[in-house]
């Protein structure tokens, strides 16, 4: 089996790789994307605030169906004066979307995996503590 080698011909800037201009502003039609694009019948949105839209609407989502999780989060803080009134607003919270039925989807999934869990591991006595 030969072996090829493989010389540099040139210097080594004629190596470096070729920076392109960046894309045309004037719309997708002129860039140099690999699937052309048709210009969108209107002018697209300002990506910022869509960007803001949809961090407001997914905070929104799991602020109303999530209040397990904020919950959760607020009893592994350290314990001070202030966030033993973040836990406070936290109960709260969790009690008004428990109240209007919120909580629901969560109990119901959580209820879901522990039976299937149950199915597979069983109801095991937790792992004996380590000595002190």
């Amino acid at each position: 089996m030969a072996t090829r080698r493989i010389h540099a011909t040139g210097p080594i800037e004629a190596n470096r790789p070729r920076h392109e201009p960046p894309p045309d502003p004037d719309g997708l039609a002129h860039t140099e994307s690999p699937v052309d694009l048709p210009e969108p019948p209107e002018p697209l949105p300002a990506p910022l605030r869509w960007t803001t839209e949809v961090i407001v609407a997914a905070t929104l989502v799991l602020a109303l169906f999530n209040a397990t999780a904020i919950r959760g989060w607020s009893y592994q803080l350290d314990a001070n004066a202030f966030t033993a009134s973040l836990v406070t607003v936290a109960e709260h919270w969790y009690a008004a979307t428990d109240s209007v039925g919120l909580n629901r989807p969560v109990a119901t999934t959580h209820a879901g995996w522990q039976s299937v869990k149950d199915l597979r591991f069983g109801r095991e006595a937790a792992p004996p503590s380590p000595p002190p």
